[in-house]
């Protein structure tokens, strides 16, 4: 098995000191890796656009969601597969697939991994996403962020600057085509997501990311009681039906808004509204350990099996 495995030094948690134990137990698995250090933003993309080239068989991207996003973006479309090594912040991706969040308890779990073919999100036909993307406050919190904060308190910087953006967000008049329909709504926040946690809640918890679609949920109304009332719907996980919420499952959407709305994807900023959202079905594989759900992830492809992802 040839890997290689990229490593963010930046990462929120510190468990990338955990490393050179990562490496005995690859090595003691009869995996040949190539470790790779990035010191900015671009490394982990450019790294993984390497092992492409060079036919690696995994790349596993030690950090947090954001670095795991820039690795994908060279992946969708081949044959290598993606697996993560958490070390961030969130870690959401390793806990949809009920990896284990210290280091070496999930280099093991990794060991006894396997391929799985999933669909991937696309933003303006530019950028790959394979959890979510968020429009709206919850992109306003990303931006937000104070990184050396979020070094320091982990989640809780989150929730500073949730506590920081909520006063003055206000949202936006906006108009939303899914798959050719057309909405108008006052909009403070919308998801479109491919699996199911969001902020560590499951707030799109149908979501499967084999189906061949995305899951949007679309939160809408005007002034302070209508954010507190989203806000207490998602944390009693009451959103599913609360009013002024809409959920969809589509191929793809897209949002036009006055004022722009910020976006996020992955949970890293990217943009702002007008932006287009589109589903690309087997988009890519990932490495996900045995304890990884079969309802999300689909079922196992195999060890080596072939990969023939569908691409627009």
């Amino acid at each position: 098995m040839r890997v290689r495995l990229i490593v963010n030094p930046a990462a929120g948690s510190g468990r990338v000191t955990a490393i050179p134990d990562v490496l005995e137990i690859f090595s003691d698995a009869g995996w040949n890796v190539d470790l790779v250090q990035t010191s900015g933003p671009g490394d982990a993309t450019r790294a993984a656009a390497e092992a492409v080239a060079k036919h690696t068989d995994l790349v596993v991207a030690s950090g947090g969601d954001g670095t795991v996003n820039e690795a994908l973006q060279p992946l969708v479309g081949a044959s290598t597969a993606l697996g993560v090594l958490p070390a961030g912040t969130a870690n959401l991706l390793a806990r949809e697939m009920r990896m284990p969040l210290r280091a070496r308890e999930a280099a093991q779990a990794l060991i006894a991994g396997e391929r799985r073919v999933v669909d991937v999100g696309r933003a303006d036909g530019q950028r790959y996403f394979l959890l979510f993307a968020g429009i709206g406050f919850d992109a306003a919190v990303i931006h937000a962020v104070d990184e050396d904060l979020k070094r320091r308190l982990g989640p809780l910087s989150f929730v500073a600057a949730s506590a920081q953006v909520m006063a003055g967000y206000r949202g936006a008049r906006a108009e939303i085509w899914l798959d050719g329909r057309r909405l108008r709504r006052h909009l403070l926040m919308a998801v479109v997501a491919n699996t199911r946690l969001f902020a560590l809640f499951p707030l799109t918890p149908q979501a499967n990311a084999t189906d061949g679609h995305l899951d949007v949920i679309i939160f809408h109304g005007v002034g302070w009681w209508a954010k507190l009332r989203h806000l207490a719907s998602v944390l009693l996980l009451q959103h599913q039906r609360a009013p002024n919420v809409e959920r969809a499952r589509i191929r793809w959407i897209e949002f036009r808004s006055r004022p722009p709305l910020p976006i996020e994807l992955d949970g890293e900023p990217w943009g702002q509204t007008p932006m287009r959202f589109e589903v690309v079905p087997n988009g890519a594989t990932i490495w996900v350990p045995a304890s990884a759900p079969d309802d999300l992830f689909g079922r196992t492809t195999g060890p080596q099996a072939a990969v023939s992802p569908a691409i627009d």
